[in-house]
């Protein structure tokens, strides 16, 4: 017998039974995507929760619009997205990764909230309410440093040119 149908059975049973304790599983939350012509829409919520409609965009897995319920944290949505694309790297601090929120004020875009994500990740306290329509943006910077590769570059160029010049010159 399908599973479906023995829980079914299970709860008419119970509930014939006089059962007090039967008890039917709900969904608490979910994660969906469902596919549009433009742009990917996922959805987050719990069972008759109210929503938010936020579009999430830059350097993150899954950019796109997302529902998602109304209470929802700024950590939550951008774990959702899959989190901001980081690279390897070999020297601390040499990549920052920004989060910005852009909300619609007056009919124009106002940048309501800023902050790197080693500041977020320690002042979670500090994340704005998100609201319908708000914008959410990710970008990534990679800081490089000056390297030994550089210098080597740099040395090949200049003997490059003393090269052509030694032979433009004085190679008669």
């Amino acid at each position: 017998m399908p599973r479906h149908l023995s829980v079914r059975l299970f709860l008419v049973l119970g509930c014939l039974l006089g059962f007090s304790d039967v008890v039917a599983a709900q969904e608490i939350g979910r994660v969906e995507q469902v596919e549009s012509n433009t742009q990917p829409y996922y959805f987050f919520l719990r069972p008759g929760e109210a929503t938010t409609q936020l579009y999430v965009w830059g350097n993150v897995r899954a950019p796109g619009l997302y529902e998602v319920g109304s209470e929802t944290r700024l950590d939550q949505v951008l774990s959702l997205a899959g989190g901001p694309l980081v690279t390897p790297i070999q020297a601390p601090g040499s990549q920052t990764v920004t989060v910005r929120i852009y909300r619609v004020e007056s009919g124009n875009r106002v940048l309501t909230y800023e902050a790197e994500l080693e500041q977020m990740v320690q002042e979670p306290s500090a994340y704005p309410i998100l609201q319908d329509g708000d914008l959410v943006y990710v970008e990534t910077e990679n800081r490089r440093g000056f390297s030994l590769r550089d210098a080597l570059t740099i040395l090949g160029s200049a003997a490059a040119i003393l090269v052509a010049v030694d032979r433009v010159f004085f190679d008669q």
